[in-house]
């Protein structure tokens, strides 16, 4: 997107490690950040204790209270406390219990909607306080069990559990779900499923596969030994040839990666059949609409009103100021809309700013690509936030914890480079600014 903006106002674009003079930088202070931080305040918190190298450890889930169960008898804030849980929801000969919580008491045949480690829930189950709503194989447990995450083009994103077909169609049962919703209401067949949550679910081993494959369903890792691909190697070598084309001019990128496409699936390295299903169209639909938009904002004439207000305003004129409030400008809008969004909003109000103080267009459109990509503040920001919230049970607090840091690092790193560009590598300048 930035690289479109480029080529329209100087007629010529990044070069194709152009954006690494500034994304070097970033990443190398970035890296060097989470080494060093992320085992001192990660360490140890997030552990999964449901059998899992990774995941979260607190699961929804529905069980029955069966005759003499230690739950019998006491009210929900003493179960609460004692078996280490909270309820839910309480269900009774098919309709809830509507009571306020010190009033309800827990009953034999009741099904409880919970939420618990789910090593607690397994140890309640096998000292026969709780008993699966569903039956279980004979080997006494509902077969092979996985925990997955559910990916952003899953099919069942928005879906409650009971309507899954494809769940009851292979026999599987949802022991358990992660869920980011705060808010839990009805019974566990009409909790939603969305992107980053973790479903624990039970059956035949071919059908999980099968279903893994078909929901987009990643599954986390049992410290299964990896599966190495024989065509690997074939496939790297192919896709880095693309990149060396493209990158010394031989061919334009279009060309370069067009023909990788074809020698991958020469070479059966990819299966096109396969590969255009998983195409992710959101984000392809997305560039589409939002390229036309950006436009839309440079020739209505609000790209240039924009900029003429910020640059009526700036404190200082220099160009190093300008270039880290453009930088500043895409960092704060950046985690609560799309960053592509982000960058086809920004680019024109950039090009704008450049023409109106006559700093150079090229540094404030690194700026723009550079603080368009620095979303570490929210899940929400991009979906590959959501997706590892949910894979490694963070909580919302995380992420402003360790990506406020990340992201002030990734800031100066950035400034400091672009900084560089616009002084010409002159270390006096350089120390100037600092």
């Amino acid at each position: 997107v930035v690289n479109d903006w480029m080529i329209a106002e100087t007629g010529a674009g990044f070069g194709y490690f152009g954006l690494a003079l500034v994304g070097g930088p970033i990443v190398v202070a970035g890296l060097a950040w989470i080494i060093f931080a992320a085992p001192r305040i990660f360490g140890g918190i997030h552990a999964s204790t449901s059998g899992f190298e990774i995941g979260p450890s607190t699961f929804l889930a529905e069980m029955n209270v069966p005759e003499g169960s230690r739950l019998t008898g006491v009210h929900l804030p003493e179960a609460d406390l004692r078996f280490d849980l909270h309820v839910h929801g309480v269900i009774r000969n098919g309709t809830h219990v509507f009571a306020r919580r010190g009033d309800i008491v827990i009953a034999p045949g009741d099904l409880l909607l919970l939420e618990a480690d789910f090593a607690q829930i397994e140890h309640l189950r096998e000292h026969g306080d709780l008993v699966m709503p569903y039956a279980l194989s004979a080997g006494g447990t509902g077969g092979e069990r996985v925990e997955a995450v559910v990916m952003p083009d899953s099919l069942l994103l928005g879906s409650r559990i009971a309507d899954v077909g494809i769940f009851a169609e292979h026999a599987l049962h949802v022991a358990g779900l992660a869920s980011r919703r705060h808010r839990i209401e009805g019974s566990f067949a009409d909790l939603q499923i969305g992107v980053g949550d973790v479903l624990i679910l039970e059956g035949d081993r071919d059908a999980l596969r099968d279903t893994l494959s078909d929901c987009s369903l990643l599954p986390l890792s049992r410290r299964r030994p990896p599966r190495l691909n024989v065509r690997a190697a074939t496939g790297v070598l192919v896709f880095g040839a693309g990149v060396l084309v493209s990158a010394f001019g031989m061919l334009p990128p279009e060309l370069a990666f067009g023909g990788v496409v074809f020698a991958l699936v020469a070479t059966r390295c990819l299966n096109l059949r396969t590969a255009l299903q998983d195409l992710n169209w959101p984000i392809v639909i997305l560039l589409a609409c939002m390229i036309p938009l950006g436009m839309a904002v440079q020739n209505t004439g609000a790209a240039q009103v924009i900029a003429n207000g910020i640059v009526a305003h700036l404190p200082a004129t220099g160009p190093v100021g300008i270039t880290a409030l453009v930088l500043l400008m895409a960092i704060a809008i950046t985690p609560f809309i799309d960053n592509v969004s982000t960058a086809a909003v920004l680019s024109p109000i950039a090009a704008g700013i450049a023409s109106r103080t006559g700093v150079a267009v090229e540094p404030l459109l690194m700026a723009v690509a550079a603080g368009a990509s620095l979303d570490f503040l929210t899940p929400f920001g991009h979906h590959n936030n959501a997706v590892v919230m949910g894979a490694g049970g963070y909580r919302f607090i995380d992420f402003p914890r360790f990506g406020g840091i990340l992201v002030i690092i990734c800031y100066c790193a950035a400034l400091l480079a672009l900084a560089m560009m616009f002084q010409g590598h002159n270390l006096a300048m350089i120390s100037w600014w600092a």
